[in-house]
């Protein structure tokens, strides 16, 4: 089989990186088998500012390389790829029918080739990574906003090719541009030293170098007496950094700061912003008045304000001034208080002694009361007295002409 590799960067480019790596690997790995591997690419001087041999082979890999050289400057980007893409394009074209190329991989790292439009034969569209927001960091505006809308364009014209991812992330990306595309995931390798024994329990580990970033894939060798078959799967793991852990932290204090800026926006929506300029406007409106009011009567307020504090420091004086009065006016209210108490105790004890003296008479019989209460005979004498003058009483009531004599007409009295 005759195998055709598309991609701008080679493993020699100043420019290249992990995606040629991959790649040149896939491909010398295929040219072991037997299989014809060309990579068709872009030429360009090495660091010592010599430019690089149009054509070499190298493990079984034959690289051509063509112009105009792209550099990774922005200028040459916009003024060399257009010409790159077609003199890329053309060489492509000829070559695959020249060669008999059974299967064309278009590696759209960055740069596409739209092979679609010039094989017909099995093409596979090859994407290490979806470039998405790396647009925003490598490009300036307005070109990031191009770059991004282009990428859309561009994956339109892959969407009846066959397409290969090198990761579940990548396949994810590209799904999003194509809906219901249907993308393959390949399968990612490493070489380890033949004196190294790896165990059938190894794993390799993605590992963060340094908490600032740069990844680095760590290999435990698992149990070495049972060594791992050459080309096996091995387990593989992501060590969680630092940096993975705040980001679970502050994920959901972005999510929430996303919703307050909603709010904020809807707030500060158009008939909102209305609103709140015309209470601005009122509120100019009434800073201004009561400057104007100010400007009239400072002089007032000033002259009121200076009365205002000249009460107050005579109020104060005259507090200190009432304080001594109003301490010798409560001595005296006491004082008097005490005399008015003392005054009545005295009397209340006179009369209590006095009191006393008459109850000790009356036990003793003195005087009429103390006899009444202490003498039979004068009870007895009252009590015969009293019979008396209550006979007295009925017999006048039933005979008054014994004891009262009157006329009319003056008669004589009766002998």
């Amino acid at each position: 089989m005759h195998i055709l590799i598309l991609n701008w960067r080679d493993p020699k480019s100043p420019l290249e990186g992990g995606a040629e790596r991959f790649t040149q690997k896939y491909a010398e790995f295929w040219a072991s088998q037997g299989n014809r591997v060309t990579w068709l690419t872009n030429s360009f001087f090495d660091t010592y500012n010599v430019r690089c041999k149009n054509s070499e082979t190298k493990n079984g890999v034959e690289y051509r390389r063509i112009g105009p050289i792209l550099d990774g400057s922005l200028a040459r980007y916009f003024l060399f790829y257009p010409i790159y893409l077609l003199h890329s394009m053309a060489f492509a074209r000829s070559y695959i029918k020249k060669e008999s190329v059974d299967l064309v991989i278009d590696e759209i790292h960055g740069l596409p080739f739209f092979t679609p439009l010039i094989s017909s034969k099995r093409n596979v569209l090859l994407v290490c990574e979806v470039a998405g927001s790396i647009w925003d960091k490598m490009f300036p505006f307005p070109f990031n906003i191009i770059g991004k809308n282009l990428e859309k364009f561009v994956y339109g014209f892959y969407k009846n090719t066959e397409i290969w991812a090198i990761s579940k992330t990548t396949q994810n990306n590209i799904v999003e541009l194509l809906p219901k595309k249907n993308v393959a995931v390949i399968n990612l390798g490493i070489d380890v030293n033949k004196e190294v024994l790896v165990g059938d329990s190894a794993k390799a580990i993605i590992s963060n170098l340094s908490l600032i970033g740069g990844k680095a894939i760590t290999l435990k060798l698992g149990n070495p007496a049972k060594p791992l078959p050459e080309k096996s799967m091995l387990i593989s793991e992501v060590e969680q950094g630092l940096t993975d852990k705040l980001g679970e932290r502050f994920n959901p204090m972005v999510s929430d700061l996303e919703i307050t800026v909603k709010h904020i926006n809807n707030l500060l929506s158009e008939k909102n912003t209305q609103s709140i300029s015309a209470v601005l406007q009122n509120l100019e409106k009434t800073s201004v008045m009561l400057n104007s009011i100010m400007d009239v009567n400072g002089k007032t307020i000033y002259s009121t304000t200076s009365n205002l504090q000249k009460l107050t420091g005579s109020l104060v004086e005259t507090e200190k001034e009432l304080k001594p009065l109003l301490s010798k006016a409560n001595t005296l209210a006491d004082s008097l208080n005490r005399m008015k108490l003392v005054s009545t105790i005295d009397k209340t004890n006179t009369a209590m002694a006095e009191l006393n003296l008459m109850l000790s008479a009356l036990n003793k019989g003195e005087g009429t009361a103390g006899k009444l209460l202490h003498d039979d005979s004068l009870y007895t004498n009252l009590n015969s007295t009293a019979r008396d003058l209550d006979k007295l009483m009925i017999d006048l009531k039933a005979n008054p002409k014994r004891y009262v004599h009157f006329s009319l007409f003056g008669g004589k009295k009766d002998k």
